[in-house]
């Protein structure tokens, strides 16, 4: 009975001490500024890492709470992804957590936990009428982003552009502006792959242009300047 009573307080003691670091560690994810401060960034990758205590539900908390901004705060997706990178390379190598690989530790637990929160959203925009701006436009920075742990590679860069054109939802609101940025953005990364992903990519934007006939001349106009943009080699890109 003392036994069961002892690691009932241990158990209640444990959520404190983690309610504590939600507490005080979405503050700092929170309220970091949308200006891209390399300061703040910094600071924000010093406070987080040592309160992580070799946690991995903290460390999931974290990536939830980052992709939560992301999703309501467009402005601060280059600092989102700062911090990620920080954390990745500032976080102890040996980090591991229960269930998973041992090639998943430290950076690549990280890069794991990363890419399972932004799958989920992902998958829960597709089943949206509107898609999240921040989660797409977030994509398309890890698209472009080839020096981040959060990078796509080019089946999931392929998967999202595929998901997202094909969607019957690719004509409500900015939901065809926001495909195409994408493509803007992991276009330059995907036309450098080997031949048959070019090809693959290429398949996938004629298949493009064949469904936006339907979607009228504005849209049409559109997806011509896409393939302009690509056949001068994505010089003119997108104003951020």
């Amino acid at each position: 009975m003392a036994q069961s009573s002892s690691a009932s307080n241990q158990d209640n003691l444990g959520q404190i001490f983690f309610e504590a670091f939600q507490l005080y560690t979405s503050g700092i994810i929170n309220n970091s500024p949308s200006n891209n401060d390399e300061a703040a960034k910094a600071t924000a990758v010093e406070i987080i890492v040592p309160q992580l205590n070799s946690d991995h539900n903290r460390l999931i908390y974290i990536a939830d709470t980052i992709q939560a901004r992301v999703k309501r705060d467009v402005v601060w997706i280059d600092s989102a992804i700062s911090i990620y990178d920080g954390i990745a390379s500032s976080i102890d190598p040996l980090f591991s957590a229960p269930g998973l690989p041992a090639d998943r530790r430290g950076c690549a637990l990280v890069q794991h936990y990363l890419i399972t929160s932004v799958y989920a959203d992902f998958t829960k925009t597709m089943t949206e009428r509107f898609w999240n701006v921040g989660l797409i436009h977030f994509l398309g920075r890890l698209g472009a982003s080839r020096e981040s742990i959060g990078a796509l590679t080019t089946n999931i860069a392929l998967y999202i552009m595929g998901r997202m054109m094909l969607s019957e939802r690719l004509f409500d609101g900015q939901n065809l502006g926001l495909c195409l940025d994408y493509i803007v953005h992991v276009g330059p990364f995907l036309d450098s792959e080997a031949p048959g992903s070019v090809n693959e990519f290429g398949g996938m934007l004629l298949q493009l242009r064949e469904r936006v006939k339907m979607g009228g001349t504005v849209a049409n106009m559109a997806v011509c300047w896409l393939f302009k943009m690509r056949g001068d080699g994505w010089r003119a890109q997108l104003v951020e």
